[in-house]
């Protein structure tokens, strides 16, 4: 049983993790300082990801797109949502200088699907998010 102390042990927090390679999940990513390139991201449980739900949602319903199940719009979606939920990272001069609008260009970048692939992998680790 888990114990705690307060209603704020509950609250989801955020999570770091380490980029690795796209080909080798092995070959962590370094700068070039050869210091550990880290993304900081919230999960499906944070005030963030609800709120940027809810923008989607409302984007969703206010579209011109007339096919919402399309599996572009879905996918583009999805995207979105993950780079909400990047909140930070190290190696600006690797990533660039953090930004919400930073964090969505990556996300949408075809060519970095490999960093989208690991922040979607952590975000669904819904259970580390609280952990102490």
């Amino acid at each position: 049983m888990a114990k705690i102390t307060s209603l704020k042990d509950m609250r989801p927090k955020t999570k770091t993790f380490q980029l690795h390679s796209a080909l080798d999940k092995d070959d962590l990513l370094t700068d070039a300082n050869d210091q550990p390139i880290m993304i900081e991201i919230v999960g499906y449980d944070s005030a963030v990801f609800r709120d940027a739900a809810i923008e989607s949602a409302r984007t969703e319903l206010n579209s011109e797109v007339k096919d919402t199940v399309d599996p572009m719009f879905r996918a583009e979606k999805n995207l979105r949502l993950a780079a909400a939920c990047i909140v930070g990272w190290t190696a600006p001069e690797v990533l660039g200088e953090y930004s919400k609008e930073r964090a969505l260009e990556i996300c949408l970048d075809g060519d970095l699907k490999y960093i989208v692939e690991q922040i979607q992998e952590a975000i669904s680790d819904r259970k580390s998010f609280f952990a102490n």
